[in-house]
């Protein structure tokens, strides 16, 4: 059963944020729907482009683009240019990427059992911190996502200990750093996105395993 969902806060107008899935309600005025969200401050390779189009699909069209910046027939500069020069001209830069994406979200999946999976087999909930625009034009809830921990639990752990799934895909390799103001983590936690990002590069975790792969918003 699908609903619209309006968004409207004083000052701001949007028409709707698309459909959500209707799941239940626990009382009169307090429905609960499905609703998709973007994680911040991070980008992971592309299973699709706009269009929902798979990359593997784009091979040629980004084959050509590596032609027409090597012929200077591209509106990039000089520099751009010759990074993004060998990684397109493989002639599979689309099947990589695309092949990425889909490593990238079992490496997530794969976090999600570990974190949110108590000893008793139930599923731990999950800690939503949203940004000041809490949605994008697709409708996605713009948030830092974590497990959720008890006050007596957050007592003994650590700043990594509590890490956000954010974080944790770019400590992962599969998912590169990609902080937009005012989205920012705090200081704190700014601090472990960079040595995280830092050490996946420089260690080839996850994605930077393949020299001439394109990071998501590449």
């Amino acid at each position: 059963m699908p609903i619209q969902i309006f968004w409207d806060p004083k000052g701001f107008e949007l028409d709707s944020l698309g459909t959500k899935k209707y799941l239940r309600a626990t009382d009169g005025d307090t429905p609960y729907v499905s609703i998709s969200i973007r994680m911040l401050s991070i980008d992971t390779p592309e299973v699709h482009y706009p269009g929902k189009q798979k990359p593997s699909r784009h091979d040629e069209k980004l084959a050509q683009l590596a032609e027409w910046i090597k012929h200077g027939k591209a509106p990039v500069n000089d520099g751009l240019g010759e990074y993004l020069y060998p990684k397109l001209a493989t002639g599979k830069a689309g099947s990589l990427q695309e092949e990425q994406g889909i490593k990238a979200t079992e490496k997530f999946r794969e976090l999600v059992r570990e974190k949110l999976t108590l000893p008793s087999g139930k599923k731990r909930r999950v800690f939503l911190r949203a940004a000041d625009q809490h949605f994008d034009q697709y409708g996605r809830l713009l948030a830092y996502m974590s497990p959720y921990y008890s006050k007596k639990e957050l007592a003994s752990m650590s700043s990594k200990d509590r890490a956000t799934f954010n974080l944790l895909m770019v400590e992962s390799g599969w998912g590169a750093p990609f902080l937009i103001y005012p989205s920012l983590p705090k200081y704190g936690d700014l601090v472990l996105f960079r040595k995280a990002a830092k050490d996946a590069y420089e260690n080839k975790k996850g994605a930077w395993a393949e020299p001439k792969m394109l990071t998501g918003y590449e």
